[in-house]
């Protein structure tokens, strides 16, 4: 029976895999796990009926960082909820985003630069032709992201309401004490930033203009993908919403320049005609977000390379004022009050709408894995340090960013709470130690087959299998499939092929090489070089071509004693063996080379 999606699962997808066994219940319709369950509803002589509501109620908790999706909808913090609150009548009186125009660094030019991007971070498919994700030929993406580039701008233009980038530009700098420090990295410089004593409004104003108006042309923007390190190699149980590469990774940038890489994952459901204006704006959100992290990354990584000989406040990143943290999202708590987590993870739902966001708060002992600096003891004044506290946000709060009135009146009236999501109508507090929820009670074990659809014959998978598989054996040499001793993302690998040429391939021929179970999920496409399998021992050499900066080396295996006679190495000359004895003598005075030995 074939399968079919709800209109929730359309946009916020089917998760599989561990943790969502429930939603196989339901199959061969694919649910979301976001509809609101209400227990309350149900009659107590149904007592199966209750079993299963608690069991979804179980399930959502613990997806949704302890909330069930029957209190998300009651604080309105889940979207698509009710589809005709923001219809033309609810938003009366607002002024829409339309006229406000893109700052000059998030303006076209700077996402279509390919000068300052390293040949290692490949550009991934976007559509079913030949298009990537990129800017340049594509209008659709670039409308798709107006709005978060106009919040953006929007942030940038009050930028002297909150004291982050003041204290950043034009603060006050301490270095940190050694008795402050761990003892292995004692002696190093560290550095505090606090804001500045002095300096009036306006010119903090001209302050800050003036650094970003120094600062446009040295910054570009691409598209990256969140599953992958900053090497370009898969991470697992990771997901990077954004990169920054500066002139401090000298080996990836030679231009002295930043380019800063947007998971594109984040701005794929804005491509979904279907999303509602509550979608689209908690998905705007996002991007906003990020954009501006990176944006701030980027700052630092200028001020490191304009005063590397100079200065060393910059070598790494600076702490704000208290927190043991040293990481840019200290940026995101002064501007936004917190770190927005979305309830659809782009790890196991890449490029869903995300539904909702909760709040959590920085700096707290659960993010000590992003600081850019050693995690330092946390000072009396941070109350926090050791519980997470969660917040889901209401939906109205991210709506109300596109209204051009919340940025001219309510943040002048208001100040820099003004933008701090909420407002927090209920919450969670977890401690480290805490077991963050409760497990479900261990059932009878479910006889019923896994969720793993049959394998497609490769012939209606990929018409082109055959011949694309002949161009691997016959370029394997010229490729490097023989160096590769790990695992490479197929976007990656697609681009050798590119560059090499011999074939031209459309994005679903590619990808549909790779693919043997119909996943709703990305995954990673793999080639494995097998020793003995290819199709003929003799692989031609593709053309010269002139070797890479950064050459990697690899060491050939032994030849099995299976292989034929002509593969095997020609021994050394009796002249070389003379010469080689000489050599060890003159070393090892008292080796007789040409004694046997017991090995």
């Amino acid at each position: 029976m074939a399968t079919q999606e709800t209109p929730f699962a359309g946009k916020f997808g089917h998760p599989r895999g561990p943790g969502h066994e429930l939603l196989r219940e339901w199959l061969p319709l694919k649910k979301s796990g976001l509809t609101p369950a209400s227990p309350s509803a149900v009659d107590w002589g149904k007592l199966v009926s209750a079993d299963r509501h608690k069991a979804i109620e179980t399930y959502q908790r613990t997806r949704f960082w302890g909330f069930s999706a029957r209190e998300l909808e009651q604080i309105g913090a889940l979207a698509d909820i009710r589809p005709d609150k923001w219809d033309s009548d609810s938003t009366t009186g607002w002024v829409d985003l339309d006229t406000v125009p893109i700052h000059p660094i998030f303006e076209r030019q700077h996402w279509e630069r390919e000068d300052v991007i390293p040949l290692h971070f490949p550009k991934h498919p976007y559509g079913d032709g030949d298009k990537f994700w990129e800017i340049k030929g594509n209008d659709e993406i670039w409308e798709a992201i107006q709005s978060a580039l106009k919040i953006a701008t929007l942030v940038l233009s009050n930028i002297a309401t909150w004291q982050w980038f003041d204290a950043l530009l034009n603060g006050m700098y301490e270095k940190i004490p050694d008795d402050e420090l761990p003892a292995e990295i004692r002696g190093s410089d560290y550095w505090r930033f606090y804001p500045p004593n002095t300096l009036d409004y306006q010119e903090r104003i001209t302050a800050l203009n003036e650094f970003f108006n120094e600062i446009v042309g040295s910054i570009s923007w691409a598209f990256g993908v969140g599953q992958v390190s900053l090497e370009c190699f898969p991470q697992d149980g990771t997901y990077t919403s954004g990169m920054t590469v500066g002139p401090r990774n000298s080996v990836l940038n030679l231009k002295g320049t930043t380019f800063n890489l947007i998971a594109h994952n984040l701005v794929e459901p804005l491509l979904n005609p279907n999303l509602l204006p509550e979608d689209r704006a908690l998905d705007t959100f996002q991007i906003v977000s990020v954009i501006l992290h990176e944006l701030t990354h980027a700052m630092v990584t200028y001020l490191s390379a304009k005063m590397k000989d100079t200065d060393s406040r910059y070598d790494g990143e600076p702490y704000f004022m208290d927190e043991p943290i040293a990481e840019t999202f200290s940026m995101q708590t002064s501007v936004f009050g917190g770190i927005d987590i979305p309830l659809v993870s782009g790890l196991d739902l890449p490029g869903k709408s995300c539904g909702g966001m909760v709040q959590f708060n920085f700096t707290s002992v659960w993010f000590g894995g992003v600081s850019g600096g050693p995690v330092l003891p946390p000072s009396e004044i941070q109350k926090l340090w050791d519980i997470r506290a969660s917040y889901p946000v209401p939906v109205d709060w991210f709506m109300g960013l596109h209204d051009q009135n919340f940025w001219s009146f309510y943040l002048r009236a208001f100040g820099p709470k003004a933008t701090h999501m909420g407002p927090k109508i209920v919450g969670q507090w977890n401690f480290k130690s805490d077991q963050l929820y409760a497990t479900a009670p261990k059932g009878d074990e479910d006889p019923s087959p896994l969720d793993v659809p049959s394998l497609a014959r490769e012939s209606e998978m990929c018409p082109r299998y055959d011949e694309i598989k002949k161009y691997f054996e016959d370029n394997r040499t010229a490729l490097g499939l023989g160096a590769m001793k790990s695992t490479i993302p197929s976007p990656l690998l697609r681009s050798y092929v590119v560059r090499h040429g011999g074939i031209n391939l459309t994005n679903p021929e590619w990808t549909n090489f790779f693919v043997m179970n119909r996943y709703s999920h990305a995954g990673h496409g793999m080639i494995g070089l097998i020793e003995d399998g290819w199709r003929r021992p003799e692989i031609p050499i593709g053309p010269v071509r002139q070797p890479s900066l950064l050459r990697r080396v690899s060491t050939r295996l032994q030849p099995s004693a299976s292989r034929p006679k002509r593969d095997q190495p020609q021994p050394p000359s009796d002249k070389l063996a003379q010469v080689f004895a000489i050599v060890c003598s003159a070393i090892l005075k008292k080796v007789n080379p040409l004694e046997e030995t017991l090995d």
